[in-house]
């Protein structure tokens, strides 16, 4: 009977080469506290899209899939992607501690309906000056 830490090893590993291109450059590492399994994995700057999809959505499904061989031992399983060296990251979106100080927008004038109404009412009087028969 196989071990959990082959099993997860060995499906992760599974996952991970069918899905890139560079499967010989894949590398994972496990460790185990006993309560924790924390692994990590690293693969080929062009195979790391392909590895975290499109908002993360491929990454998630992973990692879902190896929490659950975990419960099994009743431990928690965290994955984490390394970024590859060499690959061309997007840059993060601003943080807040991090913003440019810019100058706020103009802020609109609210009135009530009656006042309004009636500023319409003014309007429509004085424009029907205007009108020519």
């Amino acid at each position: 009977m196989t071990t959990q830490a082959t099993k997860d090893m060995e499906v992760l590993e599974y996952i991970v080469k069918t899905l890139v291109s560079n499967d010989d450059v894949v590398e994972i590492d496990r460790k185990d506290d006993g309560k924790n399994i924390y692994i990590t994995v690293k693969v080929h700057k062009d195979d790391m899209g392909i590895l975290i999809g499109r908002k993360g959505i491929m990454a998630n499904s992973v990692k879902t899939i190896l929490k659950s061989i975990g419960k099994v031992e009743g431990k928690s399983v965290r994955v984490q992607f390394l970024e590859p060296e060499g690959s061309t990251k997007a840059p993060k979106k601003e943080r807040a501690s991090e913003r440019v100080e810019r100058e706020p927008a103009p802020k609109k004038k609210v009135i009530g309906t009656v006042k309004a109404k009636k500023l319409a009412d003014e309007l429509d009087n004085e424009l029907s000056e205007f009108v020519i028969d």
